[in-house]
């Protein structure tokens, strides 16, 4: 997620730790624009191989991320990443 630093969602933030999200990477950067950017990277362990989310979690979770969001007027649009990406 990348949100503005000074005024970070904090009731979404909250909202996402009660669902079982942990925060794993926080950082600040000026982006290329200019504009100050929070990125903020979550994880929430499953049952499946490699804490990974067996499909009754994944539409559990995505149902619960896109009704948080949704309430904030935010479409969430899923994209996968390749090992690659997600161990870098």
């Amino acid at each position: 997620m990348a949100t503005d630093p000074d005024n970070p969602p904090e009731g979404i933030l909250a909202e996402l730790e009660q669902m079982g999200f942990h925060n794993t990477y926080k950082q600040s950067y000026i982006h290329k624009d200019k504009g100050k950017v929070l990125d903020l990277h979550f994880q929430k362990d499953g049952t499946d191989l490699f804490k990974g989310w067996k499909t009754e979690e994944n539409e559990a979770n995505m149902a619960a991320i896109e009704a948080l969001f949704s309430k904030a007027g935010i479409t969430i649009t899923p994209r996968v990443m390749s090992l690659a990406e997600a161990y870098a």
